[in-house]
């Protein structure tokens, strides 16, 4: 008898269609190219409703970056982030374990725009010749950035840990070395 062969998948496949609307407001897009979108995303969220108009006494004694993103990168880059969000809306409205989307169509009205400074402190430093960065959303605490990893330390650290393991499973067999065989 030869070895025994798993089950085939089965796959029920029916067509879906349908329409919804989403409404999105303050989509945030960094409009400063010299920080990494990758840190401020991970800064969110954000206290909007905190958020107060500008005045020049509010940036006194700060230092404060203005943007170099044009409105048009702006849009494009909101509208990338809407976009990632109606897919996965989609694919949680069709359901299943897995979909086959051939085509959204996605249609944007009454599009406004604001700039705001949000309240970010960053630090970059160097470790060895590579630089490394932070990022601090002054507004809750919230710390993101990078670090530098040292393979030596996690190896050490690994068989730390591997090896009090072991001494646990000695100990809690009584200490005697169990036979084989």
């Amino acid at each position: 008898m030869g070895p025994r062969q798993a089950p085939t998948p089965r796959t029920a496949c029916r067509l879906a269609s349908g329409s919804f609307q989403r409404f999105f407001d303050d989509i945030l897009v960094c409009a400063s190219t010299g920080v990494p979108e990758k840190l401020l995303l991970a800064l969110e969220p954000w206290p909007l409703q905190k958020v107060i108009p500008f005045t020049q006494q509010a940036l006194s004694g700060y230092l404060a970056r203005t943007y170099d993103v044009a409105i048009d990168g702006g849009l494009a880059a909101a509208k990338e982030r809407m976009s990632t969000a109606i897919s996965e809306q989609v694919r949680r409205e069709i359901g299943g374990d897995e979909q086959r989307v051939t085509a959204v169509h996605t249609m944007h009205f009454a599009l406004t725009f604001k700039h705001l400074l949000l309240p970010v402190w960053l630090l970059t430093y160097r470790y060895g010749d590579k630089p490394f960065q932070l990022a601090v959303n002054a507004a809750t605490g919230e710390v993101q950035g990078e670090r530098p990893w040292s393979a030596i330390k996690i190896i050490l650290t690994i068989l730390f840990v591997l090896a009090a393991i072991a001494l646990l499973l000695v100990l809690a067999s009584g200490g005697e070395p169990q036979p084989t065989g």
